[in-house]
């Protein structure tokens, strides 16, 4: 994702060619001066200045998305008390599996689906799940299988417990039957899953980035049709071989895609590390390193 970026990969296509010229201009021609030359380095640097700003970009998402998450974790969780083995103890909502018998008391959030064991007078306000408004009183399970067995009504015994309930009276304990997106409350979540919506001072920002990114690459290109008009008309007369023909057209591509890097406002730390590459480049070929 850090990669998905067409300034990136337009410097990636530069950089091909440049290390494509660069070492038929080292090793694919013989000097008359004798001396060693690096024409390669050009295009390693632009390489090393990508990979650079690709693997700081993805380091630096994929922490702050770690973080959020453990946040939210963080935020959502609170301990329950469970029957394990026979023994009560208190455990984190999210360490509930399915099998557990969590116990209930008012004012406890059911963070999980199950069914009702036993209890007295256990109600619960299901309204955040079901929208319905009224409490429910909740009926042991073996009370209601016992009912349907005699073929009794069924309309006023209710003995599921559903997550994202809350317990507003009585005191009992259930048996847990789906936890996390396997509940009701969590298939409910799930399902209202989608991309948060844009802020009004987000969208103005986006709309001005946009102008400048469109006005940065209004300049781009201008400066690129110009350079390369003057580059065609030298073209005729010019005495310089194809190498490094190529090499100045090359230049005049890599100046226009440098405007449109500094144009666009995400891309200013990219053009921060592209600047320092060039300028090392430059002064490596200069000494002759």
């Amino acid at each position: 994702m850090a990669y998905n970026d067409k300034v990136l990969i337009l410097l990636s296509i530069a950089a091909v060619i440049s290390l494509a010229l660069g070492l038929y201009q080292t090793f694919g021609q013989s000097h008359a001066d004798g001396e060693a030359r690096v024409e390669w380095v050009e295009g390693v640097a632009i390489m090393v200045a990508i990979v650079i700003v690709v693997v700081v970009g993805a380091v630096n998402d994929w922490q702050k998305e770690r973080q959020f998450v453990k946040l939210n974790k963080k935020k959502e969780d609170r301990s329950i008390k469970v029957v394990r083995s026979g023994k009560t103890q208190e455990i984190s909502v999210y360490d509930i599996l399915a099998g557990d018998v969590v116990l209930l008391e008012p004012g406890d959030m059911i963070p999980v689906d199950g069914i009702f064991i036993e209890g007295h007078n256990v109600k619960c306000d299901e309204s955040s799940a079901t929208g319905e408004s009224d409490l429910l009183k909740k009926t042991p399970a073996e009370e209601v299988f016992r009912a349907m067995e005699a073929h009794e009504p069924l309309k006023k015994m209710d003995p599921f417990i559903i997550s994202g309930a809350k317990v507003t009276e009585g005191v009992g304990s259930f048996l847990v039957t789906a936890t996390g997106v396997n509940s009701s409350y969590g298939k409910t979540m799930m399902s209202l899953r989608e991309e948060s919506e844009v802020t009004p001072l987000q969208s103005k920002l986006n709309v001005l980035a946009e102008y400048i990114a469109k006005l940065g690459g209004a300049a781009a290109l201008l400066l690129f049709v110009v350079l390369f008009i003057e580059f065609l008309v030298k073209l005729k007369g010019s005495n310089l071989p194809p190498s490094q023909k190529g090499q100045n057209f090359l230049n005049i591509l890599i100046v226009a895609i440098t405007i449109v890097v500094v144009a666009v406002p995400e891309g200013l730390p990219l053009a921060v590390t592209l600047a320092l590459a060039f300028a090392t480049t430059k002064m490596l070929k200069e000494n002759n390193l």
